[in-house]
């Protein structure tokens, strides 16, 4: 590598600035800034809150519940079957499966910080050997055309 590109390759690297990008930033960037986004986000985060939640899978297991019996009494297979998809699956299933996704989002989260984390770091000192890598060149080289 030339003298001249390691000391492009350096500036380069001394002007990026590595920024972490928050979750709500990914917020706006669907439901907009406005009004509406705002209203829009927030609703959607509350209900989001309020249904995905173990509390709420039980309460649908409860409310579900109510109308097995009379289900099982008809004993019409596809009415069962009905219940079963529609009812308690549907039903039961969404706020479950939307707490593993919340796990799963705080997870990511956590790692997408860390890894952000990681690579700030990582770019220091690669800018910095960089540097190191330019001044043994400045110094190296002068002795090389002497010699």
């Amino acid at each position: 590598m030339t003298p001249e590109q390691m000391r492009t390759l350096r500036e380069r690297a001394e002007q990026h600035e590595h920024t972490h990008i928050p979750h709500s930033r990914a917020q706006v960037a669907v439901h907009g800034s406005g009004v509406a986004g705002r209203f829009n986000r927030w609703l959607a985060v509350k209900i989001t809150n309020s249904v995905g939640t173990m509390y709420c899978a039980y309460v649908f297991l409860a409310l579900s519940c109510i109308s097995l019996p009379s289900t099982l009494q008809s004993g019409d297979v596809g009415r069962i079957v009905t219940w079963i998809t529609q009812t308690f699956l549907q039903l039961v299933l969404l706020p479950i499966i939307m707490v593993g996704q919340n796990v799963q989002a705080a997870i990511n989260e956590l790692q997408s910080k860390e890894d952000s984390e990681t690579l700030r770091i990582v770019h220091q000192i690669d800018t910095r050997t960089l540097q190191i890598a330019e001044e043994m060149h400045s110094v190296v080289i002068p002795r090389e055309r002497h010699a």
